[in-house]
């Protein structure tokens, strides 16, 4: 608890991204003490942000701050969630973003059910944007379950 991550200006962590060993992430901050992923430059969009591809993540009070560099479907966002990501988060916000605080890309069932949307977002940035592949619509949610 308590770390903060340094990334250089335009990095994009990239969690999970294969068929035969999907990874996830696990960040363990408390309110006290929260884990935070940033630049040095900081600033809107100057970091692509974190990508979930598949795997099951918690995301436990962690701040994403200046990331929305992240193009998916000419959507940007500082966190993407992919069709196949499960992810459980506490006390997670994201700030300062140049897009979207997180993109959720569903498919199938996922497309009927909520996105779990317990963020905090800092002012000024569009918060959630939801897209179902199954209708090629955004016509899922991103609400608080």
């Amino acid at each position: 608890p308590g770390s903060v991550l340094y990334f250089k200006p335009g990095t994009l962590v990239l969690v999970g991204y294969s068929s035969t060993s999907p990874g996830s992430l696990h960040t363990m901050g408390t309110t006290t003490s929260p884990v935070t992923f940033k630049t040095v430059k900081g600033g809107p969009g100057s970091w692509q942000g974190v990508m979930l591809y598949g795997g099951n993540s918690t995301l436990n009070y962690l701040q994403i701050t200046g990331g929305g560099l992240i193009n998916f479907q000419s959507v940007q966002s500082a966190l993407y969630v992919d069709k196949t990501a499960n992810i459980a988060t506490s006390g997670t916000t994201i700030s300062n973003s140049s897009g979207y605080g997180v993109y959720y890309y569903r498919t199938g069932t996922g497309c009927t059910t909520a996105a779990p949307d317990d963020f905090t977002y800092g002012a000024g940035i569009s918060k959630c944007k939801f897209f179902c592949v199954d209708d090629n619509t955004g016509s899922g949610s991103c609400k608080k379950q």
